[in-house]
């Protein structure tokens, strides 16, 4: 069950990969688009960037399509987050105890999905003496995902 979670988590972080090329792409699109209303000139390239418009969006249509819906949801989450206000005694709670702060950490890399090697870099600079002290700083390097 492990390695099917790990290479599903690992075809999600392909597929939201993708999404975010094929967003950027269209923010491109978008920019030249503004150039032709501007009546600039474009390069053949830029051209054949603008050509490409609706085939770039029928693939955004479809990926999203094969997003699971609980993904499709963490990327809306992603672009459209809102700030929260926190009380300040929280915060100081959550900075003192360095445990608390790298489960918090970890909660929101599950509900969030990052690369694991920015998990692993972060959490090793929250609790690196705790891991050396408990001989756990290599196995925690090694890690492939969250537990």
């Amino acid at each position: 069950a492990n390695k099917n979670e790990s290479s599903s988590r690992r075809d999600s972080e392909s597929i939201q990969k993708k999404d975010r090329k094929l967003h950027k792409k269209l923010r491109e699109i978008t920019r030249l688009e503004k150039k032709v209303h501007n009546k600039e000139k474009l390069t053949e390239e830029e051209k054949k960037k603008l050509s490409k418009k609706s085939s770039i969006e029928k693939e955004l249509a479809s990926l999203q399509s094969e997003l699971a819906p609980s993904t499709a949801s963490d990327i809306k989450t992603k672009h459209n987050a809102q700030p929260q206000d926190i009380a300040l005694p929280d915060l100081y709670k959550a900075a003192d105890n360095k445990l608390n702060l790298a489960h918090e950490y970890l909660d929101l890399a599950t509900k969030y999905p990052v690369k694991i090697r920015s998990v692993v870099f972060h959490i090793r600079r929250m609790l690196k003496d705790l891991l050396v002290q408990y001989q756990l700083l290599e196995p925690c390097l090694a890690a492939e995902t969250i537990p």
